[in-house]
């Protein structure tokens, strides 16, 4: 039982902060978050707060709490001096060289 508390105190606990576009677990920002959080090897546990609210709304949210957030979102320069940005190219899009083609036949 105290190899478990051990375990327990050990493992980082987040609450990932669900909103427009949310697809549940099966859903590939919360899949693609959950990789990101196992890669460096350590326990953790994500719990779901789902609030279908707009982003700014959410945002604040994550300002006023002092419990440990993620959410995924644009980012701009107000977000980044209020909010830690841990830069993840979900959708490699602009900026990180893949690109999506759509051309004619």
């Amino acid at each position: 039982m105290a190899a478990a508390v051990a375990r327990a105190a050990d493992r980082t606990d987040v609450i990932f902060l669900a909103g427009e576009g949310w697809f549940g677990k099966e859903g590939y920002r919360y899949s693609l978050s959950d990789l990101a959080l196992s890669k460096p090897g350590k326990p953790y546990k994500i719990t779901i707060e789902d609030h279908k609210i707009p982003q700014e709304r959410r945002s604040r949210i994550i300002k006023k709490s002092s419990l440990p957030y993620i959410m995924n979102m644009g980012t701009n320069p107000q977000r980044e001096k209020e909010l830690r940005a841990i830069y993840f190219p979900m959708f490699l899009g602009a900026g990180s060289g893949y690109r999506l083609l759509s051309i004619r036949k």
